[in-house]
């Protein structure tokens, strides 16, 4: 894969990117959405300067929460492991109107969390 030549070049559908999104944010805490990874200006070169910019914001001026980072991690792994279960939680919400939601066919719940 060239690094300047748009990911949608290479036939990145949205199913793909949905699932994609999800991998970059619980993998390297790159968070982009589904559409910013289909424009035509979306390149391995700009998720990596992405994620410098996220590693340049998180200096010891600016530290970002080991553990907020580190429990975002684990939620997103821990919804990816459960692809045997029906029914997964994505938030610890107990009170309100309930919200189902049915994700596509490939790719686990990991994209739904945030």
């Amino acid at each position: 894969i060239e690094e300047t030549i748009p990911l949608s070049s290479y036939g990145l559908d949205s199913l793909i990117a949905a699932r994609l999104s999800g991998i970059l944010r619980a993998e390297f805490g790159v968070d982009v959405t589904q559409l910013q990874l289909l424009s035509g200006h979306m390149t391995v070169q700009r998720l990596l300067s992405i994620q410098a910019e996220k590693d340049t914001a998180s200096t010891p001026e600016n530290p970002v929460s080991t553990s907020t980072s580190q429990s975002t991690y684990l939620a997103a792994r821990q919804s990816e492991d459960s692809g045997g279960q029906t029914i997964v939680h994505l938030n610890d919400v107990a009170t309100g109107c309930p919200f189902f939601v049915i994700h596509g066919a490939g790719g686990g719940v990991s994209v739904l969390r945030k």
